[in-house]
């Protein structure tokens, strides 16, 4: 991960793009995305049956890739501080984002008087590490 992003190492690296991706995510256009208001806790009321344990599955599932998210992200962050610290920059930015998504999600669960121990998975959940340059490939695809 650090040769990927190693400016030294990788000659090929577009560091003005970079920056402007690092801009984008310092505007934080999304910041307000989320908004839980008296129509999300309508519809969540409004929810019965097999149609409810669905969207319940789904919010657990979401949030919990969300803040997955959030971990790794923040990890690639810490990891690349000082092989290239405008990337390290947007991964931790990165990371506020999918913490933001979890935490809506979460706050989602409440309507259904249900929620996610967060916390519990950083410290019951051994980690896998998988290459970098794969699952930036993978996020890149989807």
């Amino acid at each position: 991960m650090e040769t990927l992003f190693n400016t030294e190492i990788n000659k090929n690296l577009n560091q003005a793009e970079f920056e402007a991706l690092l801009q984008e995510f310092k505007t934080d256009y999304n910041q307000t995305h989320f908004v839980r208001n008296k129509e999300f806790k309508e519809a969540a009321d409004k929810l019965e049956g097999p149609l409810r344990q669905i969207f319940v599955e789904f919010l657990e599932r979401s949030c919990t890739a969300e803040f997955s998210g959030f971990l790794l992200y923040k990890e690639l962050g810490r990891r690349l501080k000082k092989t290239n610290p405008v990337v390290a920059e947007i991964f931790s930015l990165m990371s506020r984002d999918e913490a933001r998504h979890a935490g809506f999600l979460n706050k989602g669960l409440s309507d259904f008087n249900l929620a996610l121990d967060l916390g519990f998975l950083t410290k019951a959940r051994k980690y896998t590490f998988f290459q970098t340059q794969i699952y930036l490939l993978c996020y890149i695809l989807v």
